[in-house]
């Protein structure tokens, strides 16, 4: 426990040297292996990569952001993380999307206009560019061209990122979650409904345009809501919770 602070890798690696490429701790009730050398991170990475060993460990808010792990990054059903992944690479970092550079060359004409305007003036370059970036990756991704409300959107994009690695003493021990709960739920609400209503704003638009999937510049939403129809005839659980929550998961984030 003492560990746990900015410089936590150092202390594992200097618990490395003394003990050995595979060290075995506990974090409350978690049972934690850390792997130090490159033939054991072998064996858990490759060789013994079905059990389980491919999955990532949740938190209380990772659970409540991603709809109870309904999206790709967090998946524990193997079967779905990889429908999702060839999903992905087919409709969202395709070569063939042709759409992407095009947001990505408006984007960097955007900014360049807007410093053009405050020319004289100040300017927060950090905030700037990151607000294009956001832009630009929403247009790339999910087809949205006018995002109303940026502004106030941005600060909910920035929440989500922090409320993902927030530390609460239920994940380790759980029989304290009550504790000091009221506040982390009042934040995981206002943030995941505010990216929930965005995700529903995103899918009820390529619902009522009703794009073809197939069709050269169709994003991962159209995929997604393809693959939604059709997931009952490949008997594997996937509703609009799961794309939401790959939607959420892949707006743009700031560690």
């Amino acid at each position: 426990m003492l560990m746990a602070d900015q410089l936590t890798h150092r202390a594992l690696a200097a618990l490395a040297k003394q003990h050995g490429g595979l060290v075995h701790l506990r974090l409350g009730c978690l049972p934690i292996l850390v792997v130090s050398t490159p033939e054991y991170a072998h064996e858990v990475l490759q060789a013994q990569d079905n059990n389980d060993f491919w999955k990532r460990p949740t938190s209380i808010a990772i659970l409540y952001l991603t709809y109870g792990c309904s999206d790709m990054a967090f998946a524990h059903n193997r079967r779905y993380w990889r429908e999702m992944r060839k999903l992905c690479v087919t409709k969202l970092f395709s070569r063939q999307r042709a759409e992407t550079w095009l947001a990505v060359r408006d984007g960097y004409g955007e900014l360049i206009r807007d410093v053009g305007r405050s020319s004289g003036e100040a300017v927060n370059l950090g905030e700037l560019i990151y607000k294009h970036t956001v832009s630009v990756i929403l247009r790339a991704a999910f087809s949205v061209r006018d995002v109303q409300g940026l502004e106030e959107l941005i600060p909910k994009i920035n929440d989500y990122s922090k409320l993902l690695e927030v530390f609460h003493i239920g994940d380790i021990f759980p029989w304290l979650s009550w504790i000091g709960r009221r506040g982390l739920d009042h934040r995981l609400r206002s943030v995941c409904g505010a990216l929930g209503k965005f995700a529903d704003k995103i899918i009820n638009e390529h619902i009522r345009r009703g794009k073809n999937p197939d069709e050269a510049d169709a994003d991962i939403v159209g995929g997604l809501l393809a693959f939604l129809a059709d997931a009952s005839g490949k008997d594997l659980h996937f509703t609009r919770d799961n794309v939401k929550g790959l939607i959420m998961v892949s707006t743009p984030t700031v560690s």
